[in-house]
């Protein structure tokens, strides 16, 4: 009973909490707004430590559709990564209460909206639903950070919405010929599927997949709307773009070439991707050493560490 309540309280709740921000305008109510973020957050992790304990969890919504049931699927993998993101929004909701930068009902409904995205992604197990949530984290990130200061350099939000939009094809290109050669819509039900694509095919997904995934993470050369929009955004925008939007990229980049397509004989590939991953660490972190303000440094710094994971995924596929 609690594993099905607790994935339903974790989406229903930032819904709730988008609504209250908008609809009530007194201070009470964006207080009350945050207050559901912070407990969808307590319910993502409490969920994440049950399939920690007892194993994968899945829940189908009741949605029509016309391509199959909407589900949601949580497994260790995604549990672990779930428990970090959803500890994280919690921190980040309740110091939104406190912020000098204040509360505001657009600031705190974005906020929840972002959060119900990501969370989301993470535990989608249906095509449409993770290309849905992955488009409303690149929006609701992108207007969070839009208009926050008098002086704002819109150039900034706009790089990094063209950007992730680019990588966004390429991701919905990966998974919709992954789709079409398997016949599922549920990610869950992909397995394995280099076998049937062949060597050529499986690496431009891969290739794909990685590029797509690593716009979002700052990879050469899409990192250039890091440092701009990290050092014009609200602090709460610019840590949940270097933790939690990270962690979904990371998350669903892991899935797709390990377990949907698998990795059989693609030695150069992953020499080439461990190059250009360790090329954007080193230059990032040269990068981070030169900087004057914290936020550029905090950029610099997230991206260092995306192109060390991303090193380590290349390691793991050779």
């Amino acid at each position: 009973m609690l594993s099905a309540l607790l994935p339903v309280m974790m989406l229903s709740l930032p819904l709730r909490g988008a609504a209250l921000a908008l609809l009530m305008r007194s201070e009470a109510q964006r207080v009350y707004s945050y207050l559901c973020s912070a407990a969808s957050a307590v319910s993502a992790a409490l969920w994440s430590v049950l399939v920690l304990l007892n194993g994968t969890s899945a829940l189908v919504l009741d949605l029509p559709s016309a391509m199959g049931d909407y589900a949601i699927r949580l497994d260790g993998l995604g549990a672990l990564v779930l428990l970090i993101t959803s500890l994280t929004f919690a921190c980040v909701a309740m110091y939104s209460l406190f912020s000098r930068e204040g509360i505001t009902p657009r600031g705190a409904a974005l906020f929840n909206l972002f959060m119900l995205s990501v969370l989301l992604a993470m535990v989608a197990d249906h095509l449409l639903l993770l290309l849905v949530a992955w488009e409303a984290m690149s929006l609701t990130s992108f207007l969070g950070a839009w208009g926050a200061r008098e002086d704002q350099d819109t150039a900034a939000g706009w790089k990094y919405l063209a950007i992730t939009h680019f990588g966004a094809a390429l991701i919905i290109a990966a998974l919709a010929f992954l789709s079409v050669s398997s016949g599922e819509v549920r990610l869950s039900e992909m397995h394995g599927l280099s076998a049937s694509l062949g060597a050529a095919s499986s690496a431009a997904v891969i290739i794909m997949v990685f590029l797509g995934f690593g716009s979002k993470l700052g990879l050469l050369p899409f990192h250039i709307w890091m440092p701009d929009l990290y050092s014009r955004s609200p602090s709460t925008v610019t840590a949940l773009l270097s933790t939690a939007a990270s962690n979904v990229a990371v998350l669903v980049l892991v899935r797709v070439v390990f377990d949907m397509v698998g990795v059989g004989e693609q030695h150069v590939l992953s020499l080439a991707i461990m190059g250009l991953a360790a090329i954007t660490a080193l230059w990032a972190a040269w990068q981070a050493l030169v900087q004057r303000d914290g936020s550029r440094v905090l950029a610099f710094s997230s991206m260092e560490n995306m192109g060390l994971i991303l090193l380590t995924l290349g390691a793991a596929m050779l």
